[in-house]
């Protein structure tokens, strides 16, 4: 129940006019009647395990994408107060109530609207119907558990999405998306000013046509120096797919044009000093460069920026502190000093350390590696 003060806020908003934030007119408030309503009534969330053959990221959020955009997924007018926009709401289900029983596909209301068995008009409406096969695809996820198999139940379902179909592309897909995305990302930066691009072993660049070539060709052999010198040490014996992409590098002409690119791409204020940085999005990591970096600043962040762009191009969405650290930590054992902390740097030891729980004579050390990133992000 409202408390007497909530009552008085709803009166005093109501004489007002009961205005609503710009943008917001169209909000749909069943959404948070969800929240308020059925939220006892959300299944516990299980998770996958390796003897599941269907996978929520890979298998079932790419169709809900495809097919439920608009209606339930970003929807302005939510339809059937169902949402999809997370697992958490899938689960919770709309206006009829939940749409998935896990364990009995045939039971789940999501089956029978998908396959035209149910009150009503079949799912999805003006989109193509689901086939037998995407059916039966979704209703054994459903039988096996309905398990999630992402780490936020309430991330959304487009970037669970897109997680799931990167980490099944092959190597030379990979290449191709990120190439696209290259030169999608210069022009929403820079429209139509004119470039070049190519490609080295480890690299994917684009470059400015004002920034001379022998100055790029210069950094190109300095980037590939740089990843082979840590290659050893970062990068496992063998990659493929998402892992053996090549990581994109931007050449940028001129401080206003690494200013514009740092606003529009990187979402970063990079103030007056900065001229280069590495950072990266789901879609992969990325190094970006402005022809005013003089030969002390390459020599002295160059290794940084490589390395910890290669332990991020590892995995879709390695936080970027810890790809520092492990990029600091190598550097560090490459001089010979601080190999300890590098060799606690292990995957059981880092959840042992963030829970509190790990061995005391460790714990220094992993401080040590973890820390360096920290400072480095922090500057």
């Amino acid at each position: 129940k409202l408390t007497p003060a909530e009552k008085e806020s709803i009166k005093i908003w109501i004489d007002q006019g009961a205005k609503v934030a710009t943008g917001q007119e169209a909000l749909d408030l069943r959404t948070l009647l969800q929240t308020a309503n059925r939220g006892a009534n959300i299944p516990e969330i299980a998770r996958a395990t390796d003897q599941d053959s269907v996978f929520f990221s890979r298998d079932i959020a790419p169709l809900l994408v495809e097919s439920c955009q608009g209606c339930h997924l970003q929807a302005n007018n939510l339809r059937g107060g169902l949402s999809l926009d997370n697992f958490t709401r899938l689960l919770r289900g709309g206006d009829s109530g939940s749409m998935i029983v896990p364990g009995r596909p045939d039971e789940s209301l999501l089956i029978r609207k998908l396959s035209g068995t149910a009150d009503g008009q079949r799912m999805p409406i003006n989109r193509p119907k689901w086939t037998e096969k995407q059916i039966e695809l979704i209703s054994t996820w459903i039988k096996e558990g309905a398990r999630f198999d992402s780490e936020d139940p309430s991330e959304s379902t487009q970037t669970v999405a897109k997680r799931g179909e990167l980490s099944i592309m092959s190597t030379d897909a990979v290449n191709e998306y990120r190439a696209d995305l290259q030169l999608r990302q210069w022009r929403l930066a820079l429209v139509n000013q004119p470039f070049t691009e190519g490609e080295t072993s480890h690299f994917r660049w684009m470059a400015s046509t004002s920034l001379a070539e022998e100055r790029r060709e210069n950094w190109l052999r300095k980037l590939e120096a740089a990843f082979e010198a840590r290659q050893e040490t970062l990068l496992p014996a063998t990659s493929k797919g998402y892992a053996a992409g090549k990581i994109l590098v931007f050449f940028l002409g001129s401080n206003y044009d690494f200013s514009e690119f740092s606003k529009m791409v990187s979402k970063r204020d990079i103030g007056t000093r900065l001229r280069g940085y590495w950072d990266q999005s789901l879609d992969g990591p990325y190094l970006v460069m402005a022809s005013s970096l003089d030969d002390a600043e390459v020599e002295t962040e160059l290794g940084q920026w490589v390395g910890a762009a290669m332990v991020a191009n590892s995995a879709p969405d390695i936080p970027s502190w810890f790809c520092d650290s492990v990029a600091a930590s190598a550097d560090l054992q490459r001089r010979g000093v601080g190999a300890k902390a590098l060799e606690t740097l292990t995957p059981q030891n880092l959840q042992l350390w963030q829970e509190g729980r790990v061995d005391p004579a460790l714990k220094s050390a992993i401080d040590q590696a973890v820390g360096a990133g920290w400072r480095k992000q922090s500057r």
